[in-house]
C-alpha cells in the first residue's frame, strides 16, 4: 500500500505541476459546488468534488468520492492520514473559485483505452470483483483559480462506477486527447 499512495502522491504532484492553465478559460465560468448528496450520482460529480474537497479542505467530500471504508483500509496499510497527504499536494497561493465539467469518455477499445487493463487495476486498489464494476470513464474539470487574474487549469480524473454509485479512482498526468 505504501508504493500505492507513493505513486498517487507522485501523480498528484506532476498533474498539477503539468496542468495546463490558460487565462482565456474564463469565457465558461464555473458551476454552483458539488454537494454530499450529488457526489456519487454522476461520474462527472465524482470528479468535480474531489477537486472541490481539496482545494476547499472538506474532508467529508473527500471521502464521499471514494467507496466506504477504503480510504481507512487505504491509510491503516500506509500509516498515514490519506486526506492529509492530498491535502499536502494542493497548497496553492492563488484563490480557489469553483470547478466545471468540461468533457468525459468512456474508457474504452473505442476510445483508444485499455478498459480491461484499468479494471484490473480498479479491482486490485479497491478489492472489488471484477464484475462488480460498471462504467469506467475519464472526465476533464476545469478549475478556477484568481492569481491577479481568474485562469483555469484542465485535470483529468478516472472514475468507476459500482453499485450504482461513482467513485474517484485517481487523476491522470499529463493531456488526454478530448
Amino acid at each position: 500500500m505504501r508504493k500505492c499512495l507513493a505513486a498517487l502522491s507522485a501523480v498528484f504532484i506532476l498533474l498539477f505541476c503539468f496542468a495546463g492553465c490558460d487565462s482565456n478559460s474564463n469565457k465558461a465560468g464555473f458551476e454552483p459546488l458539488v454537494t454530499l448528496e450529488q457526489v456519487n450520482s454522476d461520474s462527472k460529480y465524482a470528479a468535480r468534488a474531489y477537486l472541490e474537497s481539496l482545494f476547499l479542505d472538506n474532508r467529508p467530500l473527500f471521502e464521499a468520492c471514494y467507496p466506504e471504508g477504503f480510504l481507512d483500509r487505504l491509510g491503516e496499510s500506509a500509516g498515514v492520514d490519506i486526506y492529509a497527504e492530498y491535502r499536502k499536494l494542493f497548497n496553492m497561493n492563488g484563490q480557489f473559485l469553483g470547478t466545471s465539467y468540461a468533457d468525459g469518455r468512456n474508457y474504452s477499445i473505442e476510445n483508444g483505452l485499455d478498459e480491461a487493463y484499468m479494471r484490473s487495476r480498479i479491482c486490485s486498489v479497491t478489492g472489488l470483483e471484477y464484475s462488480d464494476v460498471g462504467l469506467v470513464r475519464i472526465e476533464k474539470v476545469m478549475v478556477y483559480f484568481d492569481y491577479e487574474q481568474m485562469v483555469a487549469s484542465d485535470f483529468y480524473i478516472v472514475t468507476y462506477e459500482a453499485g450504482g454509485r461513482w467513485y474517484v479512482l485517481e487523476s491522470i498526468n499529463g493531456k488526454v486527447e478530448f
